[in-house]
């Protein structure tokens, strides 16, 4: 991973984790996943109060990232139970 590639990973876990604690989300937690897999080199998983909160914290997210440049690629989990939101810089 380059210099370049490197800074927007930090930038989007910082809007993400942002967006996250906007929402009043519980138990954020960021995972750093390079080195076992090449899917992806974060995840960040965080929990809420119920199903509603879930649901806006996802569409935070999405909307956050959207907002700083990032491409969202996919979203999924429309329940509340869990949500997912896959994305990587432009």
């Amino acid at each position: 991973m380059n210099e370049q590639e490197l800074q927007d990973l930090q930038k989007m876990v910082e809007v993400a984790v942002n967006a996250l604690e906007d929402i009043k989300a519980k138990d954020i937690s960021v995972l750093q996943t390079q080195e076992k897999t090449s899917l992806f080199a974060r995840m960040i998983i965080a929990s809420g109060d119920s199903t509603r909160q879930v649901t806006a914290l996802a569409n935070n997210v999405a909307v956050s990232l959207k907002e700083a440049g990032f491409e969202i690629l996919s979203t999924e989990g429309d329940s509340g139970e869990w949500e997912l939101a896959v994305a990587r810089a432009p």
